[in-house]
């Protein structure tokens, strides 16, 4: 099998300014009326974090840091973050969702993991300890296993000050695998909906840090559900977010999101590299092909020369916009891909 392509930062550096990451995109031109989100430039970071050693270093260590403060930014004196600015630099909501706080904490977490300037460690720092005491708030599915990914991705030391944070999350995931699983449905909520496999990814890291074999049964089981649901016949086939897929209904084919087939890629990964099974990274890399027209339609998704994405698949088409969320996630599964 031929390697996956590289990272690279070209649409991304198109669609930063000095605010920080642009959301949507025409094509492939920056949407600025769109304005920005903490969902995006927390994702940014961490893709800019893990790039600050080897070849795309330089990039890293310039672009980081917009990253960075937008975040700074965004976080209220509570500790909790905004999500949406407009194009004129105001804040269009009054707290982000679970998910934004737990990927903001993702993001500062890799800057602590990074090889990136001490004073970029130190902003990162600060924020993180501003947002803990919310994290331990967060119930939903998404808010609890981002929280799990980020301690997991801490340093050492600071990994074992939120050991207890971590255990939280992981507890609140059982319980919800827990009053959910059924015989036909081994699954974390009642509907299959976005980013589905951060789910098992997050019971990987728990099982990482703490080596109960409980969560890594729960991890494997659910990736294997998911991937049954949502791969045929070699090829993955995300489940589409018109309707998504409620336990004992249709799921729905389309509108297919580059986030499923990322997240599901570095799902797989981190399956791989918690078990050395080889099918993990063969799923792996047959989830990162959907990006390159192993698909429903048999169609170019992301453009590698370029490091773009469009914004998804309909039953019609490739939606030919490539906005900030498709752009990254594709990146940071190549990243994920390449990573042993």
């Amino acid at each position: 099998m031929p390697g996956a392509p590289r990272v690279r930062l070209d649409h991304l550096r198109l669609l930063t300014d000095d605010t920080g990451l642009i959301q949507h995109a025409a094509h492939s031109v920056p949407r600025r009326e769109s304005g920005y989100a903490t969902d995006d430039n927390a994702r940014a970071l961490v893709l800019t974090a893990r790039a600050s050693r080897g070849r795309l270093a330089a990039d890293a260590a310039a672009l980081a840091p917009i990253y960075l403060a937008y975040l700074a930014h965004a976080q209220r004196p509570d500790g909790l973050f905004h999500n949406f600015m407009s194009y004129e630099r105001t804040w269009l909501d009054e707290a982000g969702s679970e998910d934004c706080q737990g990927r903001a904490a993702w993001a500062c977490a890799e800057v602590l993991a990074g090889n990136l300037p001490t004073g970029l460690k130190r902003m990162a720092r600060e924020l993180l300890d501003r947002l803990r005491p919310r994290l331990s708030a967060l119930t939903s599915a998404r808010g609890a296993a981002l929280t799990l990914i980020a301690v997991g991705r801490e340093p050492p030391d600071r990994r074992a000050e939120d050991r207890g944070l971590a255990l939280a999350a992981a507890q609140r995931l059982h319980h919800l695998y827990a009053a959910c699983r059924h015989h036909d449905w081994h699954w974390f909520e009642p509907v299959l909906t976005y980013a589905n496999a951060r789910l098992p990814e997050a019971m990987i890291a728990a099982h990482d840090m703490f080596g109960e074999s409980d969560d890594l049964e729960i991890a494997l089981e659910s990736l294997a559900f998911l991937t049954d649901v949502t791969f045929r016949d070699g090829v993955f086939v995300p489940i589409g977010n018109r309707r998504w897929y409620e336990r004992g209904r249709w799921r729905s084919e389309f509108d297919q999101q580059p986030i499923e087939a990322a997240c599901t890629a570095s799902a797989l990964m981190a399956a791989w590299r918690a078990t050395g099974l080889r099918r993990h990274r063969a799923e792996a890399r047959r989830a990162l092909d959907w990006f390159h027209g192993r698909n429903a339609l048999h169609t170019n998704v992301a453009d590698p020369a370029r490091g773009a994405c469009h914004d998804g698949i309909g039953a019609d088409g490739v939606n030919t916009n490539e906005g900030a969320e498709s752009t990254v996630l594709y990146l940071l599964a190549l990243q994920d891909y390449a990573r042993r």
